[in-house]
């Protein structure tokens, strides 16, 4: 997976909502270095965080896949 596509998505998520990558990591329940971790390289990501990223950032798992795949 392109990390900074993903990076890309999350980040325009958190200015639309005015959250940050604390508040996604938690709401995630993982820690906030894990997140840094697995934006970095987003094979680290289980299927469970990646389908739950996909719902907090508004995205079907679809949609992630493609992402994927850019």
């Amino acid at each position: 997976m392109q990390s900074n596509t993903l990076k890309a998505q999350v980040n325009y998520h958190l200015s639309m909502v005015g959250g940050n990558k604390d508040d996604l990591a938690f709401k995630m329940d993982i820690s906030r270095s894990s997140l840094y971790d697995k934006l970095k390289d987003p094979d680290k990501f289980t299927l469970g965080e990646f389908k739950m990223l996909a719902k907090i950032i508004r995205m079907t798992p679809e949609q992630m896949i493609q992402l994927m795949n850019t």
